[in-house]
């Protein structure tokens, strides 16, 4: 508690030094943004042309409040669909302003790739947290998931063990896989199951994606190290249909749909299709098994992947009320999904299946309610609530082992990797509230609570696997993390969080205690944790320049994953212990513009983390050996980000990131060493990450091609510096070090704006360059995929109509 009564005695000398140093009396403005047909428009950027960080986004009733210095100021108004607005509005000292707005719709949806971008550039982001927000619309035209869209982001890499649908681990900032969290809509997406994760969802379903590097809201209610994406979903109104299909090489097939309606007296249905199928029948070079000598032939050969293909379906339906006296937002609904994976590798290249696969399906009801000013004026609330009765199957019989040449040859036992028919149920609850109080201008208050609950059971009909006895043992899991926060905004320059949260986790499964004397037999234990974190967040806007800084003393409870294993690949670790780190983030964005034409934006952030108890993910040296979890020390991540990104009119977006993160095992001793020897791992580069890596991009827009019509051209390169396999100590195993890699991609869109109509045509690596990742596991060479997509809603109806 010493750290935080230090944390607060700072805060308030801050407070206090800001406040001394303020000369500025400000004024209110404020008002709403609505359409012609009175509805009101959530997420319209408001902000000072002259002095860009006087800036705020309109809430869900279009209401926004913009606090000004005296003077004449010309205000922005902005959002993506619709035409902008502008104003010169005289401000006089200490004397509130109402300014309303109607928004003439501009419906070129098609037209959005240049429009979010020069309005992505204006809207700052008053917020202390460090956040980067990807506008997904952008890119609806492309054939991208999730992940693919992420891993476009500074700081970011997104790792593939394979072609579509493969296992992804994501990692920002130098933390990786449940490091970081993910949610939909506020909502944590653990809770959905592997039918509906970032490497099969289509970036379609998205409006935006905000990824928080470090410190996150309290309402999101993490048990996060490095940081938290929350990808927020399309919301239309009126009525309208979304419908999109491509075809890529490897027999690649992706279909999305998307269609709703919502009325004037507030009923709104929606639902969302996907689908996604591959063969992933991509050529890699492998090195070749003689079947008779069970030797390794000499080099590798250039080979095609033939067990390997992926296919889901994902159907989202949901229908309720909106803008009710009762209720903002009232939704029922319901989110299934159902997949099926052939397993070509393990988790190396060397282990090859010719017939182990895997299947899952989902089927998840929810809830979600939201309403503002209830009760009392001021105070938000939010509710949503989601059970998953979740099934999944793995299914490795075969008694034959195979080769990257698709021979095969008989084994005297039964499984390719490990023997299973076990079936596995997943049975998921999550229960998410969250209040904001808005006391006045200056000082607001937001508490959250997230109540997670995992049970799963299983069992095997044959019962042939080593551990086959611990499969019907209960698995369970809870987990309940409480925040508390306390915002200050002393005016638009600056502000300042402060907030507290409390983690709870109990952890109850099978420990194996099998011995040759004693096969076949196990014990269940128990763990439970509760732990206290805090931390802050503040930014301040000097002129052009904005200044970000974060602390935060957090916890990482291990996931359902880590604790049980997923009876596959991974096997669990019921004695692992949660992960504490102290987070430190400065982060400083100036706005290089110089006129409305051109427009820059250049950031360079830095961090550290002190991280102990550290969860690292090892893979065995034989085929039948699974990746296993657990806590490895100390371990310190350094690091430096760099962002410049560059708007020319309508016509050219560009932009170039920079990342290095330095993570490295700081256990100086091993446990029970005496201290007199120093670890073999003391200081070396924790393994099987990145260090050095970096993008770029560049987009020209030719509108008018021919008349109303729009051709986009865009390139994207990502480069990531090679990077060791295993620890040093262990440097003489084969394929120790990962080669740097350098990709390039390109993308043509043609849109005929008054059909609705988009065709795309997309090249990916097209250098065909060798790409290497988890693991040393090959991803796919060259490849190309086309898209055409078709947009229809009440607003393109009657501007057609107006054009007849």
């Amino acid at each position: 508690m010493a750290r935080l009564r230090l944390l607060f005695l700072i805060t308030i000398c801050i407070v206090s030094c800001f406040s001394a140093m303020a000369q500025e009396t400000p004024s209110s403005l404020s008002g709403t943004v609505k359409d012609k047909s009175g509805n009101p428009i959530k997420g319209v950027s408001v902000f000072a042309e002259s002095r860009q960080h006087y800036g705020v986004i309109t809430d869900e009733n279009g209401y926004y409040t913009l606090s000004l210095p005296p003077g004449a100021w010309k205000i922005r108004f902005q959002h993506v669909g619709y035409s902008g607005h502008a104003k010169t509005i005289h401000i006089e000292d200490n004397i509130p302003k109402k300014y309303d707005v109607i928004f003439e719709t501009d419906i070129r949806q098609l037209e959005e790739v240049a429009v979010v971008g020069k309005s992505a550039l204006k809207q700052v982001k008053e917020l202390a947290y460090n956040v980067d927000v990807v506008n997904a619309r952008s890119l609806h035209n492309t054939t991208l998931d999730l992940s693919g869209t992420l891993d476009r982001v500074s700081g970011v890499r997104v790792r593939s063990a394979g072609g579509v649908g493969s296992n992804i681990t994501f990692s920002m900032n130098g933390f990786t896989g449940n490091q970081v969290k993910f949610f939909i809509d506020g909502v944590p997406m653990d809770i959905f199951g592997s039918t509906f994760q970032i490497n099969n969802i289509p970036v379609n379903i998205a409006d935006r994606i905000e990824l928080y590097k470090g410190v996150a809201p309290v309402s999101l209610g993490a048990d996060a190290l490095g940081g938290v994406v929350n990808i927020i979903t399309t919301q239309n109104k009126g009525s309208w249909l979304d419908a999109s299909y491509s075809y890529g090489s490897f027999n690649t097939h992706k279909t999305y749909i998307n269609a709703g309606y919502t009325g004037n007296n507030g009923f709104t249905a929606s639902v969302n299709l996907f689908q996604n199928y591959s063969d992933n029948d991509y050529w890699v070079d492998a090195r070749i098994l003689n079947l008779q000598t069970s030797m390794y032939e000499p080099g590798t050969a250039r080979v095609r992947r033939f067990h390997d293909a992926y296919h889901n379906e994902t159907i989202i339906a949901k229908a309720g009320v909106v803008n009710k006296s009762y209720a903002d937002q009232l939704l029922l609904g319901l989110n299934t999904g159902n997949e099926r994976s052939q397993d070509q590798a393990g988790t190396q290249m060397q282990f090859v299946y010719g017939q182990r696969h895997r299947k899952a399906n989902t089927v998840t009801p929810f809830l979600v309610y939201s309403k503002k000013n209830i009760f009392i004026k001021g105070l938000d609330a939010r509710l949503t609530a989601n059970y998953n009765f979740g099934y999944s199957r793995f299914i490795d019989t075969a008694q034959v082992r195979y080769n990257w040449l698709g021979q095969s040859a008989s084994k005297l036992s039964p499984g390719e990797f490990r023997y299973s028919s076990a079936k596995y149920y997943n049975n998921d609850a999550n229960i998410t509230f969250n209040t904001d109080y808005k006391l006045n201008d200056q000082h607001s208050f937001s508490v959250s609570n997230i109540l997670s609950l995992f049970n799963r059971k299983g069992k095997d009909p044959f019962d042939y696997s080593e551990e086959s006895h611990m499969i019907g043992a209960p698995k369970k899991n809870s987990k309940n993390i409480t925040g508390l926060a306390y915002k200050f905004d002393y005016n638009s320059s600056w502000n300042t969080s402060l907030f507290i949260k409390n983690y709870l986790q109990t952890n109850k499964g099978p420990f194996n205690t099998s011995t040759g004397a004693n096969p076949r037999t196990y014990e269940m234990r128990q763990h439970s944790y509760s732990l206290v974190g805090y931390g802050m967040a503040s930014t301040y806007f000097l002129k052009k320049l904005q200044f970000k800084t974060s602390y935060e003393k957090t916890y990482r409870l291990p996931s359902t994953t880590e604790i049980f294993g997923d009876e596959s690949f991974n096997a669990g670790n019921i004695n692992l212990k949660p992960e504490s780190s102290n987070n430190y983030n400065l982060n400083i964005i100036y706005d290089a513009s110089v006129n409305a034409d051109h427009q820059m934006e250049i950031s360079i952030g830095g961090l550290f983390r002190r991280t102990k108890d550290y969860i690292i993910r090892t893979v065995g040296g034989t085929a039948q050996a699974p990746a296993t979890f657990a806590n490895q020390g100390l371990v310190y991540n350094k690091g430096i980000n760099a962002e410049v990104k560059y708007f020319y009119k309508k016509l050219l977006n560009a932009g170039v990131s920079f990342t290095f993160q330095d993570l490295r095992f700081k256990n100086k001793y091993e446990p029970g060493d005496s201290g007199d020897k120093v670890s073999l791992y003391y200081n070396t580069r924790v393994p099987n990450t990145p260090y050095v890596f970096g993008n770029g991009y560049i987009t020209c827009t030719f509108r008018n091609v021919p008349g109303k019509n729009i051709l986009s051209v865009g390139y994207n390169t990502l480069y990531v510096h090679k990077f060791p396999l295993y620890t040093y100590v262990s440097n003489a195993r084969n394929f120790a070090v990962i080669p740097s890699q350098f990709t390039h991609n390109v993308t043509v869109t043609y849109s005929i704006t008054s059909a609705g109509i988009s065709l795309s045509a997309e090249g990916w690596n097209i250098t065909d360059e060798k790409v290497y990742d988890d693991f040393s596991l090959q991803k796919p060479g060259r490849n190309f995929a086309c898209k055409i997509r078709y947009v229809l809603s009440d607003k393109t109806i009657k501007k057609n109509k107006r054009h007849e």
